[in-house]
């Protein structure tokens, strides 16, 4: 498509690269792969990645509609092109994998959800909203751990505030 950011194909890449890929159940390759899709095949993919020292890794690809691609396909020859081409594309899927033994982080999940399209701009915001929140709790329950915090200090700190009316 001449204005897609898609494309009409799965690509799934990763750092670092080799890891397996199963869609849909199925092992079909590794990374960097890269499938061709029809113009009736644009379904879901639920996309499985698995390389030996690396957390797995999941994730759904979906398609998107392309309007650069619709508007292009509607310009040229009165729009016969969309006899043959789906206006429909798929992101590329880049995955930096995490090593056994790091949690991935809540951004770094957060910002897969929101890029694998499964929330919306909004649900990402409240998501990392919170997600600092819960960071800072751990932050403290760590400093008291340490002895950094009294009991008294840390329960101050984290107790609720009341709101005024």
């Amino acid at each position: 498509a001449v204005f897609s950011a898609g494309c009409r194909h799965l690509a799934v890449n990763t750092r670092p690269p080799g890891a397996d890929v199963v869609i849909n159940g199925e092992k079909v390759g590794t990374t960097p792969y890269r499938q061709s899709v029809g113009r009736w095949n644009m379904i879901d993919f639920h996309v499985q990645l698995a390389k030996e020292g690396y957390a797995p890794y999941d994730a759904t690809c979906r398609p998107r509609l392309s309007v650069g691609s619709l508007i292009a396909q509607l310009c040229t020859t009165a729009g016969i092109s969309m006899l043959f081409l789906s206006p429909h594309v798929y992101l590329p899927l880049d995955v930096e994998l995490t090593p056994v033994g790091q949690v991935e982080s809540p951004q770094k999940k957060a910002q897969r959800l929101l890029d694998a399209g499964l929330i919306s701009p909004d649900e990402y915001k409240k998501l990392m909203a919170s997600q600092s929140a819960e960071q800072r709790l751990d932050e403290l329950r760590s400093m008291k751990e340490k002895g950094l915090l009294t009991e008294e200090e840390f329960r101050r700190l984290t107790e609720p505030t009341p709101t005024k009316r």
